[in-house]
């Protein structure tokens, strides 16, 4: 298993695709401020700007699944990751005497991985470039802010977790990769669209929302507003942003190792 990892991992870094995602990474980190930034100066109201745009905000905004590389990360992983099929090394994995079950929990820890890890360095990066303009937050930093970085990054990691999980799912399912995007980006939508609904109904409620319908709200990964938006979090918060993520990445990932070991690979 450790050295199916290695190589697996060794495979997605060699590939010229991933060095693209690297770049991006970077050039998004870079552009969104900056142009920002450029924009208020351009209209003269940087005073104001500085009391309504920090740079807490362009971090964790940076981490959402419906931005630039929120959706260009799991797009392109997925074509590096479905070449296993295309180029035949599925079928010499299982020939070398690898287990079905490795191979797809391989699969699944190299998609967390990379789609973890190039999102933290975008996080980061979009971070370091936004100190440059604009103020973290309206109030001082404090050690209580760190922890819920903390906090937060950690709901953000679990996230892509479940993207990865489905990811695997799809890739396992699908015949290429092209289906298996398209059908991650009509997942994307459908949960974006829920999530624009339950939203709406919490702010327009006239009466107090639900324990229900907030839970709902929160739970949605791909657009839940509540992750880094505040100084803390409650327990009913903690909860609806973890448990429904590790049972949907559970049963993603449960339901694609049940196809995969069923799946013709001939």
């Amino acid at each position: 298993m450790r050295d199916l990892l290695k190589i697996d991992l060794k495979r997605v870094c060699k590939d010229t695709l991933f060095l693209v995602l690297l770049i991006l990474a970077g050039v998004f980190a870079f552009v969104g401020p900056i142009l920002m930034k450029a924009a208020f100066s351009f209209i003269n109201i940087e005073d104001i700007a500085e009391n309504f745009v920090f740079a807490k905000s362009m971090f964790f905004d940076s981490f959402s699944v419906s931005s630039n590389m929120g959706i260009i990360t799991p797009i392109l992983l997925t074509v590096v990751i479905c070449k296993d099929v295309s180029h035949g090394t599925i079928r010499n994995k299982i020939i070398s005497g690898h287990s079905r079950t490795s191979i797809y929990l391989s699969r699944f820890i190299t998609l967390c991985v990379y789609m973890v890890g190039i999102m933290l360095v975008h996080a980061l990066l979009t971070l370091g470039f936004s100190l440059m303009f604009f103020n973290y937050q309206p109030k001082p930093f404090e050690w209580v802010d760190f922890w819920y970085i903390l906090v937060s990054v950690g709901f953000n990691v679990l996230v892509y977790v479940l993207v990865s999980a489905l990811l695997a799912f799809l890739t396992v399912s699908m015949k290429t990769a092209g289906l298996s995007i398209v059908l991650y980006i009509s997942a994307l939508f459908l949960f974006i669209v829920v999530g624009v609904v339950t939203n709406l109904s919490v702010s327009l409620s006239f009466e107090e929302p639900s324990k229900f319908l907030l839970f709902l709200d929160n739970a949605n990964a791909f657009s839940s507003s509540i992750i880094g938006a505040g100084s803390s979090y409650t327990t009913f918060e903690l909860l609806s942003l973890t448990l429904p993520n590790l049972l949907l990445s559970g049963a993603f990932f449960s339901l694609g190792l049940l196809i995969f070991n069923k799946r013709d690979l001939k």
